[in-house]
């Protein structure tokens, strides 16, 4: 029995897994490497250190947002990221 790869959408043999060995060895090596959550406290510490209100409406930021998202290719350097407050934040992710 065929299963189709949520990757490249090609068949592969039924497992428990959504994408074919290949693709799936490639979404796991895009994963962030163990102890990037501790990275991610000091890079998001620094920004809001150094930028503590939102920059859109100038109340105190709270989020630390990627401007181009990981997902879209965007990374943690600071010329991605802005800090922004909770209201904010939600208006951007939502798409207002």
């Amino acid at each position: 029995m065929l299963k189709i790869c949520v990757g490249c959408n090609q068949p592969f043999p039924v497992s428990r897994l959504s994408r074919c060995p290949k693709c799936y060895a490639a979404y796991r090596s895009s994963l962030k490497p163990e102890g990037s959550h501790w990275q991610w406290s000091k890079i998001r510490a620094a920004v809001l250190a150094a930028e503590p209100l939102c920059r859109v409406c100038k109340k105190p930021a709270a989020v630390v947002d990627h401007i181009i998202s990981r997902r879209d290719g965007g990374g943690d350097e600071p010329s991605n990221l802005q800090p922004l407050c909770h209201k904010c934040h939600t208006a951007k992710t939502r798409g207002y």
